[in-house]
């Protein structure tokens, strides 16, 4: 059980107690169950079941704040009913005399009649009736005035407390009806209870509530003033009526115990605040020391532009090596005119509406360069100490435009490089092919002429011959296709799953039909930016891939796709012959080949097709198998690419 459950638990216990107990001694008649002793009035019989109704209202509300709203109201209404009503009746209006049916007798207590309850319990009732009423209101400022009404209520029961500890009747209605001890420590503890309720979130229990130093004094000397004052007076009283009657005496012990306790807390709290003050100028030492040192430029300055404070690698722009801020100088002195009216007009408007802005700015130096920084504007906005301010922060950043400039010029070289070796090799297929056609049409004109006369084994020979030129010829049109994939200036657009994988599966109807295989394509088929054709022939490489390479089984192909912050993630699953672990990354080079053309045909390139066409897209593939247990390649596809190109 936490802390504060068990504290409002026992508060409750004991008003419920001692209202049982008022209760009780008006039904048998005896009196001292509602007083304290024969010399304070008793506890009215409607106070205490006012008591009870308030209880049960509170523990509902602070166990379960919506599931008997309607039944707390309810009790709040009779509450206020019976308060007013008392009200009325002792400012002479008519009202219901509902107390008179409750008391058999008319027995006085000194000059008034006992068994009524008090205007000023009634008062009580009313501002704590008030209290829990806005609790139930999920207003915005409900729970502000709740805790004002249950304040209120706890420094009327302090006021009534006090009079009763030092014998001061005025203080608790001695002229009226006066209430009862026991009715002012019940509302001590409901004005407690009230506080709970409310949370620690909300007025007043806000204010006593976290680290801060304020929170630290009120939380430690309010409880504190608060005991002493109720300590005081009962000492006073006990000591009294006991020993002597020797004011003087007793008031003397009293301010003596007072001093030593408040010496007490005073130099627990000192130290408190004193470790809390030295840890904040270590902290502000620490951080200074950082900043004085960094090479990056920190200024902090006022809402109206005004520097407040330069770090040592300001001084050096500025070109001033005593440590002083000018009075003529402002923000619109350290920039170009454009990053300044940027900054006026831009940076400082949504670092105050966002709190930070990040960007870059031209600073210009005292010999008049100018060079760039990367640039952070925060916004602090005003408390309770200082008013609003920002912050800039700023860093060199020439080195890097440099850098970037270099990477720029090598990689507009390398694309220049890329586009002659892909014309190279288109030229250099486009060459190899014509000699090729030439070799294998006189191999075949030669067999047809000696086709009588050659032997089996020269016959044999010249099967290889062809074999090999159709071969050739066939890696001579691959690495022609190669060539041309991921060419520089290919066109994207908004590309549709559904429709790339349609087409793929259209182009390898055939072999779907013929091999009995089936596939199973994603429901959720997004779209991206892509370029189309070269996204089908990714799919058909892949899908055709996963039934040349077969097992036994007829083919069963499994597409999927999820979706990432900024790619998809798809999967091609087959059941095919799977790959060996140590050929995963062989595969995706150009003319590898696991196999003889023997058992399958092809040249070894289709994959490395597809790893440039995912390269193109801004993604990666890669393939999990095992071997006799299928394949499944993984490829992921960003998307959304602006402005991008193979290099």
């Amino acid at each position: 059980m936490k802390i504060s459950t068990l504290l409002f638990t026992i508060c409750i216990g004991i008003t419920v107690l001692l209202s049982l107990f008022a209760l009780v001694g008006w039904i048998v008649d005896d009196l001292l169950l509602a007083s304290f002793s024969t010399a304070y009035i008793p506890m009215a019989p409607m106070t205490a079941t006012s008591f009870l109704l308030f209880s049960t209202a509170i523990s509902l509300r602070y166990n379960s704040a919506s599931k008997f709203r309607w039944f707390v109201l309810f009790i709040i209404l009779v509450l206020f009913t019976l308060s007013v009503n008392v009200l009325l009746v002792i400012a002479h209006v008519p009202g219901f005399i509902i107390e008179d049916k409750l008391i058999s007798n008319n027995t006085m207590f000194g000059l008034v009649p006992m068994g009524r309850m008090s205007p000023i319990t009634a008062l009580l009732f009313l501002l704590s009736t008030f209290s829990l009423f806005f609790l139930q209101s999920s207003k915005k400022y409900a729970g502000i005035i709740s805790g004002i009404f249950s304040l209120l209520a706890f420094f009327i029961t302090m006021v009534v407390l006090v009079g009763y500890l030092y014998n001061t009747p005025i203080l608790y209605g001695d002229t009226t009806i006066p209430i009862a001890l026991s009715t002012g420590l019940c509302f001590l503890l409901t004005s407690i209870t009230l506080f709970m309720c409310n949370g620690y979130d909300q007025f007043p229990l806000l204010l006593f509530c976290g680290n801060k130093t304020y929170a630290r004094l009120l939380r430690t000397f309010l409880p504190l003033t608060a005991f002493l004052i109720l300590a005081s007076g009962t000492f006073q009283t006990y000591v009294r009526n006991r020993y002597f009657s020797n004011e003087a005496l007793i008031i003397s012990i009293v301010v003596i115990i007072a001093m030593i306790l408040v010496t007490f807390v005073t130099i627990y709290l000192s130290r408190i605040i004193s470790a809390q003050i030295d840890k904040a100028e270590s902290e502000k030492s620490r951080l200074r020391s950082i900043i004085e040192v960094t090479t990056d430029l920190v200024i902090i300055f006022n809402e109206n532009g005004k520097p407040l404070y330069f770090n040592k690698a300001v001084y050096g722009i500025i070109g001033q090596h005593h440590r002083s801020i000018p009075d003529n100088l402002t923000m619109t002195s350290f920039f170009s005119k454009p990053s300044n009216d940027f900054i006026q007009n831009t940076a400082l408007k949504l670092a105050k509406d966002q709190g930070y802005w990040k960007g870059e700015s031209i600073i210009v130096s005292s010999t008049g360069k100018e060079f760039p920084v990367s640039h952070v504007i925060l916004y602090h906005k005003a408390n309770e100490t200082e008013k609003a301010y920002y912050s800039s922060v700023m860093r060199d950043i020439r080195e890097l435009k440099a850098s970037q400039q270099k990477i720029e010029a090598i990689n507009q070289q390398l694309i220049a490089k890329n586009m002659e070796m892909e014309e190279f090799v288109y030229a250099l297929s486009h060459d190899l092919n014509e000699p090729l056609r030439m070799v294998s049409s006189f191999l075949q004109l030669t067999r047809m002429r000696l086709q009588d006369k050659l032997d089996e084994e020269t016959t044999q020979y010249m099967d290889y011959a062809s074999g090999g030129a159709k071969r050739m010829n066939t890696m001579i049109k691959d690495l022609l296709a190669f060539s041309r994939t991921g060419s520089v200036g290919m066109d994207f657009s908004i590309c549709n799953i559904k429709t790339i994988l349609d087409e793929a599966l259209a182009n390898l109807f055939p072999i779907i039909q013929e091999n009995g295989a089936s596939i199973r394509v994603p429901d959720n088929q997004p779209q991206l930016l892509g370029n189309a054709s070269q996204l089908t022939r990714l799919f058909q490489n892949l899908i055709g891939n996963a039934i040349k390479y077969k097992s036994n089984e007829p083919p069963e192909i499994e597409i999927t796709v999820k979706e990432f912050n900024d790619h998809y993630f798809f999967s091609v699953k087959d059941n095919g012959i799977g790959i060996e672990s140590e050929h995963y990354r062989d595969i995706f080079k150009i003319f590898k080949r696991l196999h003889t053309s023997k058992d399958y045909n092809g040249s070894g390139i289709g994959l490395a097709v597809c790893k440039k066409i995912v390269e193109m897209h801004g993604g990666n593939i890669w393939v999990e198998s095992a071997h006799g247990k299928g394949s499944n390649f993984h490829f992921t596809l960003k998307k959304n690419l602006v402005d991008f190109s193979i290099s």
